[in-house]
């Protein structure tokens, strides 16, 4: 089984939420994750110590916990003061550092030259090991968030760091949501499309590199296919910049 790191961007469209709105967007992610084997009662706030962070929830049914409230005033007192007001960053983990591991952050940032970003990543889990639920969650993921999504993206991140054509623009990984319609005709032909809507709109396409398998970078076919992609979306002038988000 695979490592998985997502990473979905976004702008806010309003001043930094509270610290309170934090920690439950937060919680909304956690829901979401339920149905993928990680329970809400196995997250864990940020502490001094992996023990101590052990010893604490981070969500309760109905919400975000105080010991996650109490983790994000603490981050926003720890921000340095061109940060303060403008920048904040919140995560929850697991408890486990080997087979099973997950942890999730969101940052938020009014900073024009900082996007904000969700990040998920998880180590030999099975549920998320697959395709099909990725797509589910992404999908989710994309049509219920609060603000508009510029893109997201799945891959391992050796594939982002070493492997990737263009490194002033997206790399494709495993998956890549762009936030506009994206045909057959703009892909090679064994790449993978997803719709993304809400309600009736179509929001966006998730592209697909490997489609029968997961993807491994130490597998040159599975890196072709993923370059193979990003070379035919900067053809056509539709593969963001990272500036552009």
């Amino acid at each position: 089984m695979s490592s998985i790191n997502l990473s979905l961007a976004f702008r806010l469209t309003t001043p930094l939420p509270t610290a309170q709105a934090h920690a439950d967007a937060l919680w909304q992610v956690a829901q979401l994750l339920k149905r993928y084997g990680l329970p809400e009662h196995q997250w864990h706030p940020p502490a001094d110590t992996p023990q101590a962070s052990i010893a604490l929830q981070a969500f309760e049914p109905s919400g975000a916990s105080q010991a996650l409230l109490d983790a994000a005033l603490q981050a926003e007192k720890d921000s340095p003061d061109a940060l303060l007001g403008n920048w904040r960053s919140l995560g929850v983990w697991n408890g486990r550092e080997k087979e099973g591991a997950a942890a999730f952050d969101l940052t938020l940032s009014t900073l024009s030259s900082s996007p904000c970003a969700l990040t998920l990543q998880t180590k030999a889990l099975a549920e998320l090991d697959r395709l099909e639920p990725l797509i589910e969650l992404l999908r989710e993921l994309i049509s219920t968030w609060s603000w508009p999504v510029t893109m997201a993206s799945v891959g391992p991140a050796r594939y982002f760091a070493m492997h990737q054509v263009f490194k002033d623009r997206l790399g494709a990984g495993w998956v890549l949501y762009l936030p506009q319609i994206i045909t057959e005709s703009a892909l090679p032909d064994n790449a993978g499309i997803f719709p993304v809507s809400r309600a009736e709109t179509q929001l966006g396409t998730l592209i697909v590199s490997v489609c029968d398998a997961p993807f491994d970078v130490r597998n040159p076919a599975h890196i072709q296919a993923a370059n193979a992609i990003e070379i035919s979306l900067a053809d056509r002038d539709l593969l963001p910049l990272h500036t552009a988000l």
